[in-house]
């Protein structure tokens, strides 16, 4: 009987922390956006601070250009077993997800451009869109995502600074 306890504490223990990364009651997959929504200034949510990074708050941060260009300010890389974090820029595209038995979901996927260095393997997906409430919302996930490893940005109106 002990043995059974143990067992479904550890079962209910996984799947809570699978279900923290995303909240899904908030977060409701984007089916209808322009591009033009989309335009500006991204940030990092709290839950990136506190489980990724021994970093002040608000030093990682997204835009997305009209042009199609993008610049991650801050974001992770991974080099000779350490995080870092570095700047990258290059393409942004929104695309079009089909998922079967459900409504298309739209992503934004990131590409190197020409003359920039290549992208770390984890922007080089498409990453889903989520609608949460008044803002949009995308993750990153830069390892396994059952350990939290990612970072969660939305979109603001806020100017970055240069």
């Amino acid at each position: 009987m002990k043995i059974k306890i143990r067992y479904l504490l550890c079962f209910c223990g996984l799947l809570h922390g699978c279900w923290g990364v995303i909240d899904k009651s908030k977060n409701k997959p984007v089916t209808n956006v322009s591009e033009t929504a989309l335009y500006g200034e991204w940030k990092a949510d709290k839950f990136s601070y506190e489980y990724n990074f021994d970093r002040e708050e608000d030093t990682i941060k997204l835009r997305l250009n009209s042009n199609g260009s993008f610049l991650l300010r801050n974001g992770l890389l991974m080099e000779n077993d350490m995080v870092l974090q570095r700047d990258f820029q290059g393409k942004w595209k929104l695309e079009r997800r089909a998922q079967k038995g459900h409504t298309d979901q739209y992503q934004i996927r990131f590409y190197s451009s020409e003359g920039s260095k290549k992208l770390p393997t984890y922007l080089e997906v498409g990453f889903p869109l989520y609608d949460n409430g008044n803002k949009f919302q995308i993750y990153l996930f830069t390892g396994d995502p059952d350990m939290g490893d990612r970072i969660g940005l939305y979109k603001t109106t806020k100017s970055m600074d240069n």
